[in-house]
């Protein structure tokens, strides 16, 4: 419940856990929301658990913040989009990326195979060298909770896994670097199809600059033309297994510029 405890901390007053599950956990016993009530008599949370099926099933709310596993295709989404603006509705990744600390270097990872163990290498290596690295996203722990840590030395960087799920929505994010390992048929059956899918993982280079990088699989014509489509500020472009970009021949790695 990360996602509700940080609206709070960013000042909502009534935070709704919403699931169609009558099973699933109550908002109210959640730690880190109590947490955040504590001391604000004015700040509520609540709990409505069943089918969302009414176009309507959202006007109570001024935002939306959807788990990856939601399809903001949904009619009753859609519906609250209409009604409210699309800028209400935010995937965690987008709605949390917003109160990052500024300045803090991201760099995040996708891909359909591989992301998490390059995701968790890349947080080692970054540790190894001296940095406090931070590392989390659709790797397990959500970047929400990177802005709900304890006071004191934060981290100095961070590397996300991030899923085209979480991209669907992807708001403010901004990666200094971004790298999409590769692209093979997955999750079709909610993004349609290939380029569609691809779309989705290249939202992650929408905010990127001329002093950011992208690192995209050499030869992908789909996802180099995407990514360009995306970036419309520009950005610096390396290839996995090409130059300028890393080379890997016979197990070993080579960074040619």
């Amino acid at each position: 419940a990360s996602r509700p405890a940080l609206a709070l901390r960013r000042g909502a007053a009534l935070v709704a856990g919403l699931d169609a599950d009558p099973g699933a956990p109550r908002l109210q016993a959640d730690a880190g929301v109590q947490r955040e009530l504590a001391g604000r008599s004015s700040a509520a949370a609540e709990t409505v658990l069943g089918p969302h099926s009414t176009e309507d099933a959202f006007g109570a709310y001024d935002l939306l913040i959807l788990s990856p596993g939601v399809d903001p295709a949904l009619p009753a989404v859609q519906a609250f989009a209409a009604k409210r603006g699309g800028a209400a509705v935010y995937s965690e990744l987008g709605f949390a990326c917003e109160a990052l600390p500024d300045g803090l270097p991201v760099a995040a990872v996708s891909g359909t195979n591989g992301k998490s163990t390059v995701t968790s290498y890349l947080g080692q290596f970054l540790r190894a060298g001296g940095r406090r690295a931070w590392v989390g996203g659709n790797l397990g722990t959500p970047l929400s909770e990177l802005v709900l840590g304890p006071e004191g030395p934060g981290p100095d960087a961070a590397v996300l896994e991030v899923s085209s799920y979480q991209l669907e929505l992807p708001g403010a994010f901004h990666p200094k670097v971004g790298a999409i390992l590769n692209l093979t048929p997955d999750h079709l059956e909610r993004h349609g199809s290939m380029r569609e899918y691809g779309r989705c993982k290249c939202n992650m280079f929408r905010r990127m600059g001329p002093a950011d990088v992208a690192l995209l699989p050499a030869g992908d014509a789909l996802l180099e033309e995407l990514a360009r489509i995306a970036a419309r500020g520009g950005m610096q472009v390396c290839h996995l297994g090409g130059s300028p970009g890393v080379k890997v021949e016979r197990g070993a790695a080579e960074l040619q510029l």
